[in-house]
């Protein structure tokens, strides 16, 4: 399992949801 790529694509997620809210 990529723990890397995990990571990123929760991060991705995380910002997604946060830059709107901004």
């Amino acid at each position: 399992m990529k723990t890397t790529a995990l990571l990123s694509a929760l991060t991705l997620a995380v910002v997604a949801i946060a830059a709107p809210a901004e």
